[in-house]
């Protein structure tokens, strides 16, 4: 017997992945409904697990119960606080910048020397003890770029190429994404050995050209002057003097 059930009911299309419900959940028909409330085997006893996910008749129920007449009302995220928080994260990670700079000695004494004769260094410059390169762009706009010191270099491409945000890009986008917040010394060789040196990268990108030929042996001639190579060669030239 062939019994049609609805695509929100058809819970057994795949069994491997087929979620949990209650008997309460079931119809009359022996149909699962769409299940609201799912329940952990590991638990002792039944606990519902939090969702990440906010339907649209539970934000009403947040925006009625965020009320001014509601006691207890929640204060909204606005964006002030989102920017409040990451201006906190970029300076937590400035202060940070600033003592690597110091203890790198290449650095401490570039930042000496700048202070000392700011004339002679017209593409750096020291902002609240922190050594920034001056970019001049192709649009002629004018930035300002942190001098990272060498410690901080893995970490940096780790987060712009390994992070699960970052998405293992190539050496190009790497690159180009790095140059556009810190700036130091040779960085599209650092980013290219990087890249290159990722296994995850070599295990799952796929080669876009033909892989290189076996080498075709040619048999032993069986008389002499059977099968001639010729190779072409120019005479170099003769310099002036």
């Amino acid at each position: 017997k062939i019994t049609y059930k609805r695509g929100r009911c058809n819970c057994d299309a795949d069994l491997l992945s087929r979620f949990p419900y209650d008997e309460s959940d079931i119809d009359d028909n022996g149909h699962p409904h769409r299940v609201r409330c799912f329940t952990s085997t590991l638990a002792s006893s039944t606990q519902p697990i939090q969702l990440n996910v906010i339907t649209r008749s539970k934000s009403k129920a947040i925006q009625q119960s965020s009320s001014p007449t509601s006691p207890s009302a929640t204060v909204p995220l606005s964006s002030d606080s989102s920017t409040i928080h990451h201006r906190s994260i970029f300076d937590l990670y400035i202060d940070r910048i600033r003592i690597e700079q110091m203890k790198d000695v290449n650095l401490s004494n570039r930042i000496k020397s700048i202070l000392a004769q700011p004339d002679q260094y017209p593409h750096e410059i020291v902002d609240d003890g922190i050594l920034y390169k001056v970019i001049n762009r192709i649009d002629g706009s004018i930035i300002q770029l942190p001098w990272l010191p060498a410690s901080l270099i893995p970490e940096v491409l780790f987060l712009f190429h390994d992070h699960p945000m970052s998405g293992h890009f190539g050496v190009t986008r790497t690159f180009h994404k790095v140059r556009e917040q810190f700036f130091f010394p040779r960085m599209y060789d650092h980013i290219k050995r990087y890249v290159r040196s990722c296994s995850a990268c070599a295990q799952f990108n796929v080669q876009r050209q033909k892989k290189p030929g076996f080498l075709q042996c040619e048999l032993p001639p069986d008389g002499v002057f059977e099968i001639m190579q010729m190779d072409f060669w120019k005479a170099p030239v003769r310099s002036s003097n």
